[in-house]
């Protein structure tokens, strides 16, 4: 709570912890009325039924039934304190009642915490007058800044969390984003983190964000062609349920490492044929779940290895596929000839180009030249692997020079001359790594090309 400015006379302030001591062994019980567990339960098998209304447009076939329902709740939780035993007020009877509906539904439920952020239209009653209002002001109520900074001497904050923000009249809802980022799953147990953006077709509460107290909030004024705007922040905690059918391609789009690592367990475990079925499961997400994350080398080698051992060329293409090329370190080498001898060094030109792809459409352009730099640590164990290691080696040298050659190009038109020959230089290293990977697989026909193309006539510019 709030501390605010000491204005007259004295303040005595007694600070101290609540501290809830051990861990709940079971969930607190709640009576649920079957009649309202069954209505529920048959509204859950229409939401997994009914395809999402398009939010913007009104033209095209509807979109596919959602896969989650979220339910938000009305309080915010920690990651500690997110247990089934531990739910607030009215959070914990609709909790119970939707933990029994998804039993009788046919669904698996979690609880998690959400972030949800609007944007909403609004304005200042006595100020809204065109060119009043404008700038930026920003309340971070778990952080508050210098309230005199933004507000002045008479501004001032309630225990409540309320403020200034107070004198904006909402006018419409702009834009709702919800995501989720840690879970716990029904028999308790750490909070699980994931990393999830919510569709608005898959979110419902029976309290409106609107009406809780945000964490933080940012009005942006008037500006002359946009503004008049009021960004709120809220915690909350939901209730994630989900067709049991659909558990492996849900919980692999919140958790890309929680997939690919259940995949190398069943392999592992000799269960191939539930280890294709999942990963055919991912087809439809796996791209975009990917794209959300960083991936890590584990991460990565763990996923070429699964993608070894499913024995089916299309499964392992979909695992595989939307890494980016500068995700591929040196210690994937071994996995990456597997999978050479597995499905062919053809198949592997077009992972190759498919990853050069990815690189090309969500990587960062500065990522792509350090990993061309280093390209011949990765070089080096893939040439000493025999004739499959140092195809792959040739394929990913060549891929990187197509790159690398648009960056040079693209850098040798800038004006003045100073600023392009000040972006070259940045390509040194890139150019110097591709040369030496070029002379470890023996290619000279790259190496002809890259070095004709430097001592090429450049247009005027000093090389």
């Amino acid at each position: 709570h709030e501390i605010q400015r000491v204005r007259s006379g004295y303040r005595i302030v007694l600070t101290y912890n609540l501290l809830l001591r051990g861990e709940p062994t079971t969930a607190v019980s709640a009576d649920v009325d079957a009649a309202t567990v069954d209505g529920v339960a048959s509204c859950l098998d229409e939401h997994f039924t009914t395809p999402i209304e398009r939010r913007w447009r009104t033209t095209g076939p509807p979109e596919n039934p959602p896969s989650r329902l979220v339910y938000l709740l009305d309080h915010e939780y920690t990651r500690r304190g997110m247990d089934w035993s531990r739910l607030k007020g009215g959070d914990a009877s609709r909790a119970a009642v939707l933990r029994a509906a998804a039993g009788k539904a046919g669904c698996d439920v979690v609880l998690a915490l959400a972030d949800v952020h609007e944007t909403w239209s609004a304005f200042e009653p006595d100020h809204y007058s065109w060119g009043r209002g404008s700038g930026r002001r920003r309340w971070d109520y778990d952080e508050p800044e210098d309230e005199d900074d933004w507000f002045g001497e008479d501004t001032s904050f309630d225990a409540g969390g309320t403020s200034d923000l107070d004198k904006y009249t909402l006018d419409e809802l702009i834009d709702s984003e919800v995501t989720l980022d840690s879970w716990t799953e029904p028999e308790g147990g750490p909070a699980r983190p994931v990393s999830s953006t919510v569709d608005h077709g898959e979110v419902c509460d029976s309290t409106s964000t609107g009406d809780l107290v945000p964490y933080a909030a940012e009005y942006e004024g008037y500006m002359g062609n946009y503004g008049n705007t009021l960004d709120r922040w809220y915690h909350r905690g939901a209730v994630v349920l989900w067709p049991r059918r659909l558990a492996f391609r849900v919980r692999a789009e919140a958790s890309p490492t929680w997939a690919v690592d259940e995949l190398a367990r069943l392999l592992g475990d000799g269960e191939e044929v539930a280890a294709r079925e999942h990963a055919a499961s991912l087809a439809p997400i796996w791209e975009d779940a990917v794209h959300g994350t960083a991936p890590e080398p584990t991460f990565v080698g763990t996923a070429l290895h699964a993608a070894g051992t499913l024995a089916d060329a299309d499964l392992a293409a979909v695992l595989v596929a939307p890494f980016p090329l500068s995700a591929i370190e040196p210690e994937h080498a071994e996995p990456l000839v597997r999978l050479g001898d597995t499905y062919g060094t053809g198949w592997m030109r077009d992972l190759v180009d498919r990853w050069s792809a990815a690189a090309a459409r969500f990587g960062r352009t500065a990522d792509h030249l350090a990993w061309t730099a280093s390209l011949p640590r990765l070089c080096d164990p893939l040439a000493a692997a025999g004739p499959v290691g140092l195809s792959i080696a040739r394929t990913m040298a060549r891929r990187s020079w197509r790159a690398l050659r648009g960056t040079f190009e693209q850098r040798r038109s800038l004006t003045p001359p100073s600023r392009a020959q000040e972006a070259l230089l940045d390509l040194a290293a890139p150019v110097l790594g591709l040369l030496e990977a070029a002379w470890m697989t023996r290619d000279t026909e790259l190496r002809d090309e890259v070095t004709a193309f430097l001592t090429a006539d450049a247009g005027g510019t000093d090389d």
